[in-house]
């Protein structure tokens, strides 16, 4: 498996590292205390514990097309939706992630104000072909690309090989900003993240 300093973007890209939120990030929905940092997997961590709908991390976007790339584990057990996002300056845009009920099905679809949209998910759900389950015990790589309007979601194993995507989404609205985080809880969401990227 390729290293982390040897995959993350130095302008964009994340591992975690320290012990504090780098300052290229801005929260939405988060307090004080939310994250807290350690080593696992041979890495950097960052533990976030997110309090309901809408909580997540986010950076002004690049332009043209890109693929936005997560790796992480979800501990959670409430029902939750997390992964990565695209959107607007008001938070509408598209979401790739895991509903943890369905972890062997990532999916791609619309999301408002930060907030999973489920119609729109269940209209794009189909999995991807070598989709691996994410949960505790499970770290998982996923990748979220942009290609002009068309949004679609794939997973991987080691962030290098990345299976088929067959989830996808048509979206156009202006983009202003990425970032990940649990977009749909009904309570506490945690996860472990382990790296951010673009590429």
């Amino acid at each position: 498996q390729p290293t982390l300093s040897a995959l993350v973007s130095s302008t964009y890209g994340d591992t975690f590292a320290g012990a504090s939120l780098d300052a290229k990030w801005t929260r939405v929905g988060f307090t004080s205390g939310d994250e807290t940092y350690q080593t696992g997997d041979g890495n950097s961590e960052m533990n976030i514990s997110g309090r309901n709908a809408g909580n997540y991390y986010y950076q002004s976007a690049p332009s043209g097309d890109f693929d936005l790339v997560w790796a992480g584990h979800i501990t959670a057990s409430t029902t939750l939706m997390f992964g990565l996002m695209i959107v607007d300056s008001t938070g509408y845009g598209v979401a790739a992630g895991y509903y943890n009920s369905s972890p062997d099905a990532p999916l791609v679809g619309t999301i408002t104000g930060g907030i999973y949209d489920g119609a729109a998910f269940a209209a794009a759900s189909a999995p991807p072909s070598g989709s691996t389950a994410m949960n505790g015990s499970t770290k998982t790589w996923i990748r979220l690309r942009k290609s002009g309007t068309t949004y679609s979601v794939a997973v991987s194993t080691d962030g290098e090989n990345w299976g088929t995507a067959s989830s996808t989404i048509s979206r156009s609205f202006t983009v202003a900003r990425i970032g990940f985080g649990p977009w749909y809880s009904t309570g506490m969401a945690s996860c472990k993240a382990d790296v951010f990227d673009v590429r």
